[in-house]
């Protein structure tokens, strides 16, 4: 959230040096230029047409090897290539006359009025750039870039092992900057046949073969940073630094490895020390690895060093001298609220907001508001007067005010307040990012609204939100605003919400396959690796809970609890309960409960309802069904004052099923009449066929006139009950419809049915047998 240091993991800008030094690829492009103008080669239109097209990738690229650039100029123009390489070698001389000797004439020719170029062509002014960078070498400086031409010149060609050759440059308009830095220059003409550089034959001087190595076509790398024989220029750090913190914010899969990354980062360091960006990806790769000491220790670097920033409503003038210490200490506690560290983050915050008083600075404000009140929230306070506060401070028109709204939107669909209230933010939402065109914004929005419709009970509301926001184009397909990142957390949670989804109707391979989808997108080193880690978990722990083989989940409630606490505790209790250690499960809800009374962080209302409606199970299944109806009506009030409209299905589920087997098959009935279509529209499936088998069995359970008739009803909503069942995959509920079925073929008359259907609850039987609760009579 800070300006200085951006959240989102972007570089922030600094004041760059004037101007670089040349780099000894630079020479050689300047040669080309000099051939192309002083007619020393004699070119075809269509060589012409090449060449400038080289100058362009050449200028827009970084550095490339001597012997590649050969090779393709060589691929369409052999005379060409060889001048070049003639010219090169003549420099190779002791001293730096002739080089020098070459600069001052091209010092010279630009102004002539007989140039045959614009003044302010873009090649032109390269050639300024070059020859004034030269000029402002000093003698020990021009000695060192002459060292550097020779190993240049005398340079191989990277290896084919060391170098990843990206797709070919296509020149076309729509080509971003990033195919311009990562091409291919492997363009021949069709007319000609693409050939080695060099051969047996080529280049005889004054009857002597030149021994020159081989090489490949001329290609850029994947990887243009990596120059072992030279330092790095100032564009190629540049590359690398933009290009590796947005892979690590957008698609950490493709960035570096920690430790390579930190290599390259200290070479660029090396050469150029006032680089202090490279402090500041160096804090990014640290977060990675949650290295604090290295992440602190290059924060505090990176704005000790870096020029004063920049104010976005100052006109472009820099802010005071203190700004710099304001937003380190700002994202300083950045740093340490993600680490967990609630106490560093409030001295740091403190410090922050103190010297942003000081200087009247709003934005740097607003950022420690936002997250003071995420403090808050962590510490288990509300928070809700800073998150209002926030947002009344931002501006209409900042990305700030998008935040902070979400903030607040969060904060009021937690505790409680109505729907209409959170969707009348959702409105306000919408409108705003309508104005800002932030397709990121858009997109942390949508799988909010997702995430809403699915606590709200609506699970086919939330896949739509869901499905929405990865129906977008990625954005490296070139679509702008109207696209999406592929590598970001909203993503990630939208797809881990599918994958969940999809288990709850029964579709586990597809939930699997999502989730593996989301292990290649986000590897498991990566900050996002942890929301598909638990969604696989909790689907996971259902499946083996439903299939009755909790000694299958029991290992992985440690992995859960490392990833989340309190959903790990409640998991415990499942699965404990399942084992038949109805003692110990219950001790571990009434541990959840008072964690949540206590508002412990993590702990929040839906685990404390959910831990309730548990306790309220494990009576029943424990034969006390009239101490478990206190507990549901418990867990019923504080769903409905939370709006949770899934949890008070189960509660009303489980309330109806106490009063079957207290022997109130009637008021079943009607309550669970009341309650079928909203489960049977966004319930699992282990909830519409738990809801039907006690539809069926009160029909059976109840004393009518007409007993066949309720018999068909019955077996009717047991077979649309033992599909959803089985679509489940639950062994013992499928094996108690199977028996219920079997007894009402019988009654029927449906002898074959019934034989069919004893066999599968035969079979069922022996995988899954009778817990000791009495089976429901039937009258």
């Amino acid at each position: 959230m800070a300006t200085g240091v951006d959240a989102m993991g972007s570089l922030p800008s600094d004041i760059d040096v004037p101007i670089e030094a040349p780099s000894p690829a630079d020479v050689a492009t300047l040669l080309l230029f000099d051939d192309l103008l002083g007619k020393n080669v004699k070119l075809e239109p269509n060589e012409v047409h090449e060449l400038l097209l080289l100058f362009l990738r050449l200028l827009q690229g970084p550095d490339v090897k001597f012997l590649d650039l050969c090779n393709h100029v060589e691929s369409f123009s052999h005379e060409l290539a060889h001048h070049l390489y003639t010219r090169m070698k003549a420099f190779m001389g002791d001293g730096v006359q002739e080089l020098s000797d070459f600069i001052a004439r091209l010092d010279v020719e630009p102004s002539s009025p007989t140039f045959a170029m614009g003044i302010n062509s873009i090649l032109v002014m390269f050639v300024r750039r070059t020859v004034l960078a030269y000029n402002k070498l000093s003698f020990s400086q021009t000695q060192q870039f002459h060292i550097l031409l020779q190993k240049y010149f005398h340079a191989k060609s990277q290896p084919e092992e060391q170098s990843h050759t990206c797709r070919r440059l296509n020149m076309s308009p729509t080509n971003n900057d990033k195919d311009l830095i990562r091409c291919s220059f492997n363009r021949v003409p069709a007319d000609r046949e693409e050939t080695p550089w060099i051969t047996s034959n080529d280049f005889q001087e004054d009857g002597q073969q030149h021994n020159v190595p081989n090489s490949k076509p001329m290609t850029l790398p994947d990887k243009p940073w990596r120059t072992p024989t030279m330092p790095l220029s100032k564009r190629q750090a540049e590359i690398f630094l933009y290009e590796q913190a947005s892979l690590l914010l957008w698609n950490e899969e493709a960035a570096e490895i920690p430790v390579v990354m930190q290599a390259h980062v200290s070479d660029i360091l090396e050469s150029n020390p006032d680089f202090t960006r490279a402090r500041y990806l160096t804090y990014l790769n640290s977060m990675r690895v949650r290295d604090v000491f290295s992440a602190t220790h290059a924060l505090r670097h990176y704005f000790d060093r870096r020029p004063p920033l920049i104010a976005e409503d100052a006109g472009g003038e820099a802010l005071d001298d203190s700004s710099s210490l304001r937003y380190a200490a700002l994202s300083q506690a950045a740093l340490h609220c993600q680490l967990g560290h609630l106490e560093e983050t409030q001295l740091a915050l403190q410090e922050a907001i103190q010297k942003a008083q000081e200087a009247a600075d709003h934005v740097c404000l607003q950022h420690c508001l936002s997250w003071l009140a995420q403090l808050e929230q962590l510490k288990g306070l509300r928070g809700q007067a800073l998150l209002q506060h926030s947002v009344r401070k931002a501006s209409s028109q900042k990305p700030t005010t998008s935040l902070s709204l979400q903030a607040l939107l969060r904060h009021l669909a937690s505790t409680g307040y109505s729907p209409s209230t959170v969707f009348e933010a959702v409105t306000m939402l919408n409108t705003l990012h309508a104005k800002l065109l932030l397709s990121d914004l858009y997109a942390l929005a949508t799988v909010q609204r997702a995430a809403l419709w699915r606590m709200y009970g609506k699970s086919r509301l939330a896949m739509q939100q869901c499905q929405l926001l990865l129906f977008f184009p990625p954005r490296d397909e070139g679509f702008g605003e109207s696209s999406v990142e592929l590598g970001t957390e909203s993503v990630c949670v939208a797809l881990c919400h599918l994958a969940e989804m999809h288990a709850a109707q029964g579709r586990c391979m597809a939930a699997m396959e999502i989730l593996e989808y989301c292990r290649q997108r986000f590897p498991p080193h990566s900050q996002y690796a942890k929301l598909w880690m638990r969604s696989r978990l909790k689907i996971l722990m259902t499946k083996a809970l439903a299939e009755d083989k909790p000694h299958e989940a029991e290992p992985l409630v440690t992995r859960m609890c490392a990833l989340d606490t309190a959903e790990g505790m409640y998991r415990k209790g499942l699965v404990l309960k399942a084992l038949g250690q109805s003692q110990e499960a219950a001790a571990i809800f009434h541990q959840n409960i008072a964690a949540c009374e206590r508002a412990q962080p993590g702990f929040g209302p839906e685990i404390h309802i959910k831990s309730q409606l548990a306790l309220a199970e494990l009576q029943v299944q424990a034969g006390s069904s009239c101490q478990a109806i206190p507990l549901f009506m418990a867990g019923l009030s504080r769903a409905r004052a939370g709006h949770f409209q899934n949890l008070a299905l189960r509660a009303l589920v489980g309330l109806a099923h106490a009063q079957l087997l207290l022997g109130l098959p009637e008021e079943c009935g009607r309550l669970l009449a009341a309650i079928a279509d909203p489960i049977l529209a966004h319930g699992s499936a282990w909830q519409c066929g738990r809801l039907l088998l006690l539809i069926a069995q009160g029909q059976l359970a109840a004393h009518t006139q007409d007993r066949t008739q309720a018999l068909q009803q019955a077996l009717s909503n047991l077979n649309q009950a033992q599909r959803w069942l089985l679509a489940a995959n639950c062994g013992p509920a499928t094996r108690d419809t199977a028996y219920l079925q079997a007894r009402i073929c019988h009654q029927l008359g449906l002898f074959s049915q019934r034989n069919k259907h004893a066999l599968v609850f035969k079979q069922l039987q022996t995988e899954f047998p009778t817990h000791s609760t009495p089976p429901l009579t039937m009258h």
